[in-house]
């Protein structure tokens, strides 16, 4: 925690805190350049995620545009999760 975080960091509280309202949770994977898989999650396991997370940062304007304004490293590459609102915009 001791780390220095950049501009695209986003703390655990704060990216809780921009999740939309509900039990479940829209994310999707890149795993190629040409696939795009897509998944609901449990609200409770991406909390735990996050929380757990080596890494959580803001991504950028095309994830953003499609509501997904957190990527959380998660050990098999970046999870991009669904947002309630854009996380770049003050």
């Amino acid at each position: 925690m001791g780390e220095m975080m950049d501009e695209n960091t986003i703390s655990a509280k704060a990216a809780v805190e921009a999740l939309p309202e509900g039990d479940m949770i829209h994310t999707f994977r890149n795993p190629t350049s040409t696939i795009l898989l897509g998944a609901d999650w449990d609200r409770d396991k991406i909390v735990k995620l996050i929380r757990d997370a080596e890494e959580v940062r803001i991504t950028g304007e095309e994830a953003q545009g499609m509501q997904h304004g957190l990527a959380v490293a998660d050990g098999q590459g970046w999870l991009f999760v669904e947002t309630a609102h854009r996380t770049d915009a003050e």
